[in-house]
């Protein structure tokens, strides 16, 4: 599917897209990530086919994390909407993709961290929770591991 770039800020500045939130713990991630991500993943499926623009949130509630997939024309999420259309060109018409999303404090420097999971049309076509899970698992001992060394600086001092 593609978009007219400025159709799509537009949308996204005025909050008119579709948002589906889920909420887990840590423990629960560890146990069944596939089943808890899959969730994610069908309801963008439903989202791409119904022709929306989408947002499905997962807050883990105990790591102070929230993880997104999103589909839009750029890699940046969807509240960085004025950002978007100073990069693109109003008049052009993008492709759609699924991006996957984690902000915690400590994922990274800049606390967030995007990377594309496929472009809409593949995300139809095959199932992609696998790597969804893979990927957050990743961004998780990224956290866990910055936390560590955090802790062990403070300790330090």
């Amino acid at each position: 599917m593609e978009m007219n770039a400025k159709e799509m800020v537009d949308l996204l500045s005025e909050d008119n897209f579709v948002t589906d939130k889920f909420t887990t713990e840590q423990s629960a991630l560890k146990k069944d990530a596939n089943s808890i991500l899959d969730s994610l993943v069908k309801s963008m499926q439903n989202g791409i086919t119904a022709g929306e623009i989408k947002s499905c949130e997962l807050k883990i509630e105990d790591l102070d994390a929230t993880v997104y997939l999103q589909n839009n024309i750029i890699n940046l999420p969807f509240r960085y909407a004025k950002n978007i259309g100073k990069i693109i060109k109003d008049s052009d018409n993008l492709e759609m993709s699924v991006y996957m999303i984690i902000e915690s404090d400590d994922v990274n420097r800049s606390k967030l961290r995007i990377d594309k999971l496929a472009d809409d049309e593949t995300f139809l076509e095959k199932d992609f929770t696998a790597d969804f899970v893979s990927w957050l698992k990743i961004q998780l001992d990224a956290i866990e591991s910055n936390k560590k060394e955090k802790k062990e600086k403070e300790d330090s001092k």
